[in-house]
């Protein structure tokens, strides 16, 4: 496992190096929320980041970030799958793009449950306390169902119709546990300073706030990066070992031929 982490690390370290504009527009994204966080005051104090947590500025560039760093995953996918090549990440193909429009529209869903899920159960009368419980729960779901659909998120932007939904949970779920474990270690230090760069900033002035937040915007960069490598060694694992490739049957035979 340890090799499979740090061939993500590197590898996602190399996209950014060759793509940095592509990384550079989540960086932008994730900036700009930070503005919207400092504007708010959400820096000044810990309850006034709480009062202002679900504020309509941040939450509307929150789920504008999230569509970012999922446009990443086509770039990303394709970059890995096709020998670290920067003109195949950007080219737009047809057949990808549809597929992986699948990938965006799934992932909508998703953000939508869980950026505003819980506003939307107090909405309809659910006491704040079970509404947190209810998202927190639909939260620990949906990240074993990602990791289950690494397979067919990584499949659609290489334009490989083969893996759909079904069939990357059925790909996967043998090796569940593995992926479970290989996920969380692999992202758990990045998103850890994530969120230690969010939490210090807090109470020590805007000065040192625009420091710290410019410093985690780029470390989101990376993270939105890194995000979708983890998904690719893991998707590759899972489709090898049934025998298959992520890559569609066209690009295996041109691969062959050459």
């Amino acid at each position: 496992m340890l090799n499979e982490i740090l061939e993500a690390y590197r590898r996602s370290g190399r996209f950014v190096r060759a793509c940095p504009w592509v990384v550079l527009a989540a960086v932008a994204v994730e900036l700009a929320q930070h503005a919207a966080e400092i504007s708010l005051g959400i820096y000044d104090s810990k309850a006034q980041a709480q009062a202002m947590e679900g504020a309509p500025l941040r939450m509307g560039i929150s789920h504008g970030k999230v569509l970012v760093l999922a446009l990443l995953g086509y770039a990303v996918a394709r970059f890995l799958a096709f020998d670290d090549d920067a003109r195949a990440a950007v080219r737009l193909e047809p057949a990808a793009m549809r597929l992986f429009g699948w990938v965006l529209a799934f992932g909508a869903l998703w953000t939508v449950i869980g950026l505003d899920g819980r506003p939307m159960l107090m909405a309809l009368g659910v006491d704040g306390r079970t509404a947190g419980i209810a998202v927190a729960v639909v939260a620990v779901v949906g990240f074993v169902l990602q990791v289950m659909l690494a397979p067919w998120k990584i499949a659609a932007p290489l334009g490989n119709p083969a893996i759909g939904f079904t069939r990357s949970i059925a790909l996967a779920w043998r090796h569940l546990p593995w992926g479970l474990g290989f996920v969380l270690l692999a992202v758990l230090p990045v998103m850890a300073l994530h969120y230690a760069l969010f939490l210090g900033a807090i109470g020590h002035g805007r000065a040192v706030a625009w420091v710290m937040a410019t410093l985690d915007a780029l470390v989101v960069g990376y993270l939105g990066v890194l995000l979708i490598a983890v998904e690719y060694v893991f998707a590759r694992r899972a489709a090898a070992a049934n025998g298959e490739s992520l890559l569609p049957a066209a690009e295996m035979t041109v691969g062959v031929a050459a």
